[in-house]
């Protein structure tokens, strides 16, 4: 599950990364992706509720058969002067999970 929203500036780096072929191949080879936009932090209140979302960009992995969390990680600020998240970085995080 990924917590999104258009505005936020975290959450255009995170596709941005999504989209370099290290990433992305990660993404493919082991994820089921699903997008939810909070908006304003208007929409989707149960599920932020449920998950324990309090900032974006917010990734969750479940397991497809059990619904269990296996993983969580907030990607904020990374946007941020030396805080910037590599491409090599956000795919080994992938990869482990």
């Amino acid at each position: 599950l990924e917590f999104v929203a258009p505005w936020c500036a975290d959450c255009q780096e995170m596709s941005k990364l999504d989209e370099t072929p290290l990433v992305a191949a990660a993404l493919r080879s082991r994820f089921e992706r699903v997008r939810i936009n909070v908006g304003k932090w208007d929409r989707h209140e149960a599920l932020r509720k449920n998950f324990e979302v309090r900032a974006l960009a917010t990734y969750i992995v479940i397991d497809p058969k059990t619904s269990k969390l296996l993983a969580k990680t907030t990607l904020e600020p990374i946007t941020k002067k030396g805080k910037k998240l590599t491409a090599e970085q956000w795919a080994s995080w992938l990869k482990a999970h």
